[in-house]
């Protein structure tokens, strides 16, 4: 009898492993990513007698947006995180009017445990969407594993930071159902999703990453869509040839 109930504690051990997700391993991993553009105040006036330098201080803000995204793999040196290239790489049209070297970027990334430090773009694709950040080592975040697409119907989980909101001890944690991918590789998430969801990497019943949340159908933002574990495969091998990193995919 004792042995009897022991096999079925580690059953249920082993079952609860593998099909149950665990919010707690990913929190630390999870980070809001913030993208600002400005331009330099400084300027050059020209007047009857020739050029005038002048210069005022500070800068005026362009563009500013944030995202989700998720720490994938840390080293020794860097943590690399893994977000949405259309929030990556924005272009301006006022850009045009101003000379490159006034134009100032900046990519911050502030993990739950609210720490904030700057983020360079290492990679990005457009047709796929993706995009990946290298930032100073985040300790506590764990390396994510890849899994293939799960059946349609099963339930999936997100931690994402829709319209900002990621205050210091929220963060907002969503769980639907994969509704599959049509033939361009696009795939439907029924998780709610906004401004500030994109980015957000969506989970399989056993904590493996499959695909991100990159959009939504206009006037139904309780269906999410973006790429797979196919493409977040093809983007991180490409990674990989580039960068001394090897992830788990």
């Amino acid at each position: 009898m004792i042995f009897l109930l022991t096999s079925l504690s580690l059953t249920f051990a082993l079952f609860s492993n593998k099909y149950f997700f665990e919010w707690s391993d990913h929190r630390e991993n999870f980070v809001n990513v913030r993208h600002s553009k400005h331009i330099d105040m400084c300027s050059t006036l020209e007047d009857d007698t020739g050029g005038i330098d002048t210069c005022q201080e500070g800068s005026d803000l362009l563009f500013q947006a944030t995202a989700s995204g998720l720490i994938v793999k840390s080293d020794d040196k860097h943590s690399y995180v893994l977000t949405a290239a259309h929030f990556c790489d924005v272009t301006l049209s006022i850009e045009s009017f101003y000379p490159s070297e006034a134009i100032d970027s900046e990519m911050w990334v502030s993990t739950t445990s609210e720490t904030n430090s700057i983020g360079d773009v290492v990679l990005f694709d457009h047709d796929s969407d993706l995009c990946l950040i290298r930032t100073k080592v985040h300790k506590k975040a764990k390396t994510i594993e890849f899994s293939e697409m799960p059946d349609i119907g099963d339930k999936i989980y997100a931690i994402s930071s829709p319209l900002n909101i990621s205050e210091n001890g929220v963060l907002l944690h969503f769980e639907g159902f994969f509704s599959g991918c049509d033939p361009y590789g696009l795939c439907f998430y029924t998780i709610p999703a906004t401004h500030g969801s994109s980015g957000s990497i969506v989970f399989n019943r056993s904590g493996k990453a499959i695909g991100m949340i990159q959009m939504i159908p206009s006037e139904f933002d309780s269906v999410s869509m973006g790429a797979g574990y196919h493409d977040i495969k093809k983007f991180l091998k490409k990674a990989e040839s580039m960068l001394d990193v090897k992830f788990s995919i």
